[in-house]
């Protein structure tokens, strides 16, 4: 989750290359008509007021503005509960307090940290290029399996039904069982279907996936 403070052609810039990522990327700005050109790139909205509570979320925090002042400090950063963050300052003046640094689970990067890096040993550029390369994989493939998971919602729902329907048919032809054992029976049957159905359509089987969701269809 990419946060992008600012509605310039920083956050621009930004937006345009991490919705093409496949990242999820929220605008936080004074104004939101200033930013509904990003809303039609992909991005979401928010009020600069919500601004800590999307650090709280956030993986990547980047900074673009030209205020005159820090939009964020220490102390109230401190007291939110979050997952670890990179925050990046790109403004003069700062937008994000120096004493940020200290603050547990935060990595701030400035101008002048990233003109200090010119200075650093290939090895260790190399080794956090790395380290962020495999960060964006592993959250591209989170998206892409609760994307897959969601996009299967429709053919889950085909096959229980079938199954179901299958089943009624049976039971309505043999024995008599309450609503509650039927309901058990469905589950029972629909089970390993359902998970190798998920499964394919995580891999992008699709062919799998219309197969396995038509598995109990009606005859004819």
């Amino acid at each position: 989750h990419l946060v992008v403070v600012g509605a310039g052609d920083v956050a621009t810039q930004a937006v345009a290359s991490a919705t093409r990522l496949g990242a999820t990327v929220t605008v936080c700005c004074r104004t939101r008509r200033r930013a509904e050109r990003l809303v039609a790139a992909g991005a979401a909205v928010e009020p600069l007021s919500r601004l800590l509570d999307l650090v709280a979320t956030a993986d990547v925090v980047l900074f673009g503005t030209a205020a005159p002042e820090p939009l964020l400090e220490a102390a109230p950063l401190a007291a939110v509960p979050r997952r670890p963050v990179l925050v990046l300052d790109l403004c003069v003046p700062r937008n994000v307090d120096p004493d940020v640094r200290a603050v547990g689970g935060v990595r701030l990067l400035d101008l002048a940290d990233l003109r200090s890096a010119r200075t650093v040993p290939d090895e260790a550029v190399t080794r956090d290029v790395a380290v962020a390369e495999q960060v964006v994989a592993e959250e591209l493939a989170r998206y892409a399996q609760w994307l897959a998971r969601r996009t299967a919602a429709s053919s889950v729902q085909r096959l229980r039904t079938d199954v179901e329907a299958c089943v009624r048919s049976q039971v309505e032809e043999t024995v008599s069982l309450s609503e509650d054992a039927v309901r058990r029976v469905v589950q029972q049957v629909a089970h390993g279907p359902t998970r190798r159905l998920l499964e394919a359509a995580e891999a992008g089987d699709e062919r799998l996936v219309d197969v396995l969701a038509g598995l109990f269809a009606p005859a004819g």
